[in-house]
């Protein structure tokens, strides 16, 4: 070991060549120390990936997303009531969503027929007013059909998007904002886990999720909202 000049040992020094310490040498406590401090603040950097919450506010939380859970059926009801009262209360003219949306089926819109006697000036003007109402009707429910196809697209999480998106009758039900086969590709999606799965695998589940719900804790209103849902589906 190296001595000083007045005999003593000297310190060892981890200045050797290529800064590494010599044989036997302990790496000072600081060093240890920052080498922690380090490692802790680039774990605690890295980020969380955010919740998924929907893209309408006044829908906070009220989405489709995929998940483990055995009450995505319930999930899902509950969700698309929401839309639909949501949009029965601030579309105009919806009150045909607030309830078609939740049965999975719109009311048609039936087109007065022709008068039987067109000569019958009274009997025509009667049609013509009931035609227009008809065609306002029909306008009307284009309109909100394709804002609430963008409604309920936009509460579909990435996941739930990615299986949709990739199905092969996306095309034709994006082209038309056909709201109805939306909700069913959805529900067969967030349900299945996948949009292809065979009729009989989706009955199953839906069945087994309607057996095995029972009402615990629930008060009785809430319990009868979670039924329903369970049973629409």
């Amino acid at each position: 070991m190296p001595e000083s000049s007045d005999g003593a040992p000297a310190p060892v020094s981890d200045n050797s060549p290529g800064g590494e310490l010599q044989a036997g040498a302990e790496r000072p406590r600081t060093a240890r120390r920052d080498r922690g401090n380090r490692n802790r603040r680039g774990h605690n950097n890295v980020p969380r990936a955010e919740k998924f919450t929907g893209k309408c506010d006044d829908l906070k939380n009220y989405v489709y997303e995929i998940s483990s859970s055995h009450r995505t059926t319930e999930t899902f009801m509950r969700t698309t009531r929401e839309i639909a009262e949501y949009i029965g209360r601030e579309f105009d003219d919806a009150g045909d969503f607030r309830t078609g949306l939740v049965e999975m089926n719109l009311p048609a819109l039936r087109e007065p027929a022709d008068p039987a006697d067109p000569n019958n000036r009274i009997a025509v003007k009667k049609w013509e007013i009931e035609y227009g109402r008809y065609e306002k009707k029909q306008a009307g429910r284009k309109k909100n059909a394709e804002r609430a196809f963008a409604l309920i697209i936009g509460q579909c999480s990435p996941a739930v998007r990615d299986l949709i998106e990739a199905d092969a009758t996306w095309e034709i039900i994006n082209t038309s904002s056909d709201v109805i086969p939306l909700l069913r590709l959805i529900r067969q999606a967030v349900v299945s886990k996948h949009t292809n799965q065979h009729k009989i695998h989706a009955l199953v589940e839906a069945e087994q999720a309607f057996f095995d719900f029972k009402q615990r804790n629930l008060s009785h209103s809430d319990f009868l909202e979670r039924f329903k849902d369970l049973a629409e589906v």
